[in-house]
């Protein structure tokens, strides 16, 4: 338990420095760091570095179309 949660770990960013037990943790502290963004929205082209954050923002597109004006349809 301590050995996971300590900021001290085998990988290293070279960025900055900061090291990580799991190198998927350091992978993605480097996307973020670089901007990497390679999940991309196919209605609104905005784009995220994490699949979960494209699933998420995808509930906007999909809950406008469930969402009918009673007026307007």
């Amino acid at each position: 338990y301590h050995i996971i949660h300590n900021d001290e770990g085998p990988y290293e960013c070279p960025e900055h420095g900061k090291r990580f037990q799991i190198p998927s943790k350091l992978h993605r502290n480097q996307q973020t760091y670089r901007r990497e963004r390679p999940f991309h929205c196919t209605e609104c082209r905005k784009s995220f570095n994490q699949s979960f954050h494209l699933i998420r923002h995808w509930l906007i597109h999909t809950r406008e179309r469930s969402c009918k004006c009673g007026e307007c349809g």
